[in-house]
């Protein structure tokens, strides 16, 4: 790709960090560039202005929210028909435009993922408030969260992007994949009187009633538990960012349980506080120090089988379960 000015925020990075971590192959790259450059340049979407502004510190809207809340437009119905596109186009978009959130948020977000400050205040954008979203769909956003949820506080880190990208640059990439939907499959969904896993379903919808699910032809509604993890009502939402990925056990539990067994979590944590200098780590930090490191050669200093052990110990202690975006804010402040 010509060196240019960038059509849209940080293009030109974009497009690197996509070969870098072996996300595409160059050609792939320029057509992601293509489907971001032309969700920045829609007038329906409002996505530039808002991510400059979110840059500039000029909202209370983060990144992750703010490409959750596009791509929920993208997803809503009949939208390929308001801007007269076909379905196919939309699909690209948002496949380059989650590898775009991915970026931004690795590299330009600081603060925790889960703030519930920012919601779509101009309904009309929500299509009547009719989104549905295949499995397919819904993975993939959910993936795009599970990915970029960094845990970086205590004796040993769970730097998840910093993890993909070790799997990414060792022709792994098959085994992260396949952990990460393995770990979403396992999500708990509530129903009223009874719970199902992720995997079990095959659409999820939101609409004026609230969220609900296509369970083997019957349309049910999804609960949320509440603080207690006891009580449940009905979820009410319009929108997909508002219903969060919920570890039932916090991560940070789960890692200092673990801890003294992860042996290459523990080499990375270490590797990584060399690199910080006692600095305060942050994603972008992160995003900076993993990169040295690679360039290092650290990565032939990496036992893959044990990470893979690593990463299997972990799964087999993770439960997940969708739960009102308060309501998981208010439990993780306790």
């Amino acid at each position: 790709m010509v060196k240019k000015n960038n059509r849209f925020f940080e293009e030109s990075n974009f497009y690197d960090w996509l070969i870098d971590n072996n996300i595409t192959s160059k050609a792939s790259a320029i057509s992601y560039c293509s489907y971001v450059n032309s969700v920045n340049n829609n007038n329906d979407l409002y996505f530039n202005n808002k991510l400059l502004e979110i840059h500039k510190n000029e909202i209370s809207q983060n990144y992750s929210e703010l490409i959750e809340e596009v791509l929920q437009i993208l997803t809503a119905k009949d939208f390929y028909k308001k801007i007269n596109k076909a379905d196919k186009t939309i699909s690209n978009w948002k496949s380059g435009f989650r590898a775009y959130g991915e970026f931004l948020v690795n590299n330009f977000q600081f603060e925790d993922e889960g703030t519930i400050a920012y919601e779509i205040d101009d309904e009309s954008l929500l299509m009547d408030y009719k989104i549905s979203y295949t499995k397919q769909d819904l993975f993939k956003n959910f993936t795009l969260r599970l990915i970029t949820q960094d845990r970086l506080s205590g004796e040993v880190y769970f730097p998840i992007s910093f993890i993909k990208k070790i799997f990414y640059k060792t022709n792994n990439k098959a085994f992260f994949d396949v952990w990460i939907k393995n770990i979403l499959n396992n999500t708990e969904v509530h129903l009223e009187n009874s719970e199902i896993k992720l995997n079990e379903i095959s659409n999820l919808y939101i609409d004026s009633e609230g969220v609900k699910i296509d369970l083997k032809n019957k349309y049910l509604h999804v609960y949320t538990k509440h603080e207690n993890n006891i009580d449940k009502s009905p979820f009410k939402t319009k929108e997909l960012k508002k219903i969060s990925l919920d570890h039932i056990i916090p991560m940070k539990l789960i890692m200092d349980k673990l801890g003294s067994q992860l042996f290459e979590f523990q080499k990375i944590t270490y590797e990584i506080n060399i690199k910080l200098k006692k600095e305060k780590l942050n994603r972008p930090k992160l995003a900076k120090i993993s990169n040295e490191l690679i360039s290092e050669m650290f990565l032939d200093k990496v036992n893959l089988n044990q990470l893979k052990n690593d990463m299997d110990l972990i799964r087999k202690n993770t439960n997940l379960q969708l739960m009102d975006s308060k309501i998981n804010s208010k439990k993780r402040a306790n």
